[in-house]
C-alpha cells in the first residue's frame, strides 16, 4: 500500500511585488503552485494510492473568491474518481481564509476538526490517522501532547501542522518536541508548516516534506511530496518526489579573476548555462556577484549596466526558461587594495566611522526602531524586495553597513593610483 504526505501548498499565494518586476512572467510563477498540486494528484492516480494526507496551509490566507476553493474540490473530485481517500488538517494560514470553509467538499475527503484530536479509521486498510486542525492563526500551544495512543494492529499515522521546538526561521505555532511524538507510539508523523523537506526520525519516521511550490527566492531548489509504501503496520520506504512546476535559484558567480566587466559578463554567461543544462522549467534566478575582484570599483559604478547585461544574456541564451529575479553586485577589493597605505587618510576615516557604527549597540538598536516606526507608514510594495519582504533588523542593517563601506572604499580607492 502506498500513501501521499504532502503540506504547505499555499494554492494562489499572492506573490506580492513581482508587479514591481518588468516583463517577469508573473502569471506563470503564479499559477505555479496550481500546476504543482496538480501534479501531486496526477502522480496519486499513476501510482494508485491508497489516500493522501494534507499537513496544513493548503490555502494561503483569506481568499478573495470562491475560485480557489472551487479549483481544490474539482482535484478532489479527480481523486474520488480514483478511489483515493484525502485527509486534512488546516494551519495557520488556513486558519484564516474564510470563503474557503465554506464549500461542501466530496465525501473521500475528511477535514480534522480544531476543537479536539480526532481518530479517522480506515477499517479495511488497517489505518488510523490522528489530528488535529487549528482553529485560529495564532496556536502557540503543544497539539501534539492531547493526540490519543496509537490503535493496537493498526498502522498509526499522526497529521499535524507543528514547528518543532528549536527550529529557527518559523513561526513557534503548535511546537512540540520528538520525545512527545514517540510517546504516542504511532509509525508515522506527516509533519506541515516548515517550508524545507526535514527528516527528524526515522523510528518513528517524522517529516516536513516541506513546502511543494517555491514561491521566492528564499525557498530555492526542488520541492517535493512524500511517497510512502507501507506492509502492514511497517513503513517499507519514504521516498521525496518532485512537484515543482517553477524552480528558484540562488546563483553565486564568483569573480574574483574578473578584471573587467566582460570577463563577468563572460561569467555570468557560463554559470546560467549550467542552470539550463540541469532544468527543464522555468528557473528564477537572483545572480549574487561575489568574491574579492579588482573589478568592484567598475561593477558598484556600472550597476545598472550590469543589471540590463545579465538580462542581456539570459534572453540570449533562454527566452522562455529563464528569468533574472534580481542581480546584486556583493563583490569586495582585493585585500592588498583594501589595505591601501595602511587604510591611510580618507580611507582609514572612513573604515573607522563604520567600524563605531557596527559596534555600538545603541545606535543600531536606535536605527531598528526608527526604520520600523519608518516601515508602518509605508506600503507594502516599497517595502518588499520583490518577492521578498525587508525586515528592518540589526541583520539587515549589518549587511547595510558592510555594503556601505563596500561602494565607500571603492569610490575613493578609484581615484588612488593602487
Amino acid at each position: 500500500m502506498q500513501f501521499i504526505h504532502c503540506a504547505d501548498i499555499h494554492l494562489d499565494s499572492p506573490l506580492v511585488g513581482l508587479e514591481s518586476y518588468p516583463e517577469a512572467p508573473i502569471e506563470q510563477i503564479r499559477s505555479s503552485t496550481r500546476r504543482s498540486f496538480e501534479h501531486i494528484v496526477q502522480v496519486a492516480i499513476d501510482k494508485n494510492i491508497a489516500f493522501m494526507v494534507i499537513a496544513g496551509d493548503l490555502y494561503d490566507g483569506d481568499q478573495q473568491d470562491y475560485g480557489t476553493a472551487l479549483y481544490f474540490v474539482r482535484q478532489m473530485a479527480r481523486l474520488k474518481d480514483a478511489g483515493v481517500l484525502v485527509f486534512i488538517v488546516q494551519g495557520n494560514h488556513d486558519a484564516a481564509s474564510k470563503l474557503t470553509k465554506t464549500l461542501k467538499l466530496p465525501d473521500n475527503v475528511h477535514l480534522f476538526r480544531s476543537s479536539t484530536p480526532d481518530t479517522k479509521l480506515i477499517t479495511d486498510l488497517g489505518v488510523a490517522i490522528h489530528g488535529q486542525s487549528f482553529a485560529r492563526r495564532d496556536i502557540r500551544e503543544d497539539l501534539a501532547s492531547a493526540y490519543p495512543r496509537q490503535v493496537p494492529d493498526a498502522l498509526n499515522i499522526g497529521l499535524l501542522h507543528t514547528c518543532l521546538s528549536g527550529y529557527v526561521g518559523h513561526e513557534p505555532y503548535a511546537p512540540t518536541t520528538l520525545d512527545i511524538m514517540r510517546a504516542k507510539g504511532y509509525q508515522y508523523w506527516a509533519l506541515g508548516h516548515v517550508h524545507t523537506r526535514t527528516v527528524y526520525s526515522e523510528d518513528p519516521w517524522v517529516i516536513h516534506p516541506g513546502n511543494s511550490q517555491g514561491r521566492s527566492v528564499r525557498e530555492t531548489g526542488e520541492k517535493s511530496c512524500e511517497l510512502v509504501t507501507t506492509e502492514a503496520t511497517k513503513i517499507i520506504d519514504v521516498e521525496p518526489t518532485p512537484t515543482s512546476h517553477v524552480l528558484w535559484h540562488r546563483l553565486p558567480v564568483d569573480c574574483g579573476t574578473a578584471r573587467s566587466l566582460d570577463d563577468v559578463s563572460d561569467q555570468v554567461d557560463e554559470r546560467l548555462r549550467a542552470v539550463l543544462n540541469q532544468e527543464d522549467r522555468l528557473c528564477c534566478v537572483r545572480v549574487e556577484l561575489v568574491g574579492a575582484t579588482s573589478a568592484d570599483p567598475l561593477l558598484r559604478k556600472n550597476a545598472d549596466k550590469m543589471v540590463a547585461q545579465v538580462q542581456a544574456i539570459a534572453l540570449d541564451i533562454s527566452r522562455d526558461q529563464l528569468w533574472i529575479e534580481r542581480v546584486r553586485v556583493s563583490t569586495s577589493l582585493p585585500t592588498s587594495r583594501r589595505t591601501l597605505a595602511d587604510m591611510s587618510g580618507p580611507l582609514l576615516e572612513t573604515k573607522e566611522i563604520l567600524d563605531r557604527a557596527r559596534s555600538e549597540v545603541g545606535l543600531q538598536d536606535y536605527l531598528v526602531d526608527a526604520l520600523a516606526e519608518l516601515r508602518a507608514k509605508l506600503p507594502d510594495g516599497l517595502t518588499n524586495d520583490g518577492s521578498e519582504a525587508i525586515t528592518f533588523d540589526r541583520e539587515y542593517i549589518s549587511k547595510s553597513l558592510d555594503g556601505i563601506e563596500q561602494e565607500l572604499i571603492a569610490r575613493l580607492a578609484e581615484g588612488t593610483d593602487a
